[in-house]
């Protein structure tokens, strides 16, 4: 009698919500990002009733508004927008990151805190500039000793002829 072998399947890595992942970025800058240095999320997403969303535009809400901005030390913007491991950048956002780059301003695509602390580490560190220690205390956390999450591309994807990271030149 022959032995019915059984194929394997390769484990499943876990889907984890663009919400968990916005949950996880704002408990890692809480403790990471220079006190000095401002940033903020712009909470442009989630479902909404049609007359919250038309009071949102009449107060200037934009399409396409990256999930967290930053004032690097000389003053500069620079963006990240967030997206779960199936996500994709919209029309408007791909016209928001086209517009804010092309004004020298730092744009990155990020699919986990992990490639959120390399890229402000990267962005920080033309200005001399650190994150502070990496620290958790709530929320949702990532334990770097395990297997990531996600794996960040090797390199910058294509998206409508822009890189989804952007260096930033520091300004005089």
């Amino acid at each position: 009698m022959a032995k019915r072998l059984a194929k394997r399947r390769a484990p499943r890595k876990p889907f984890v919500s663009e919400a968990a992942i916005h949950m996880q970025v704002a408990g890692f800058l809480r403790h990471a990002w220079p006190a000095d240095l401002r940033h903020w999320h712009t909470p442009n997403g989630e479902a909404r009733d049609a007359r919250t969303g038309a009071k949102l535009k009449a107060m200037g809400t934009l399409p396409g508004v990256p999930d967290f901005t930053f004032i690097l030390p000389n003053g500069q913007g620079a963006f990240i927008e967030l997206k779960s491991q199936s996500g994709d950048l919209s029309d408007s956002q791909i016209d928001f990151m086209a517009a804010v780059t092309a004004l020298g301003c730092g744009y990155a695509v990020c699919w986990s805190v992990e490639d959120v602390e390399r890229t402000l580490t990267k962005w920080l560190g033309l200005f001399g500039r650190s994150l502070n220690a990496r620290t958790h205390t709530k929320g949702p956390t990532v334990d770097p000793a395990k297997e990531p999450l996600f794996a960040a591309p090797d390199s910058p994807q294509q998206v409508g002829g822009a890189e989804h990271v952007q260096r930033l030149e520091p300004t005089v």
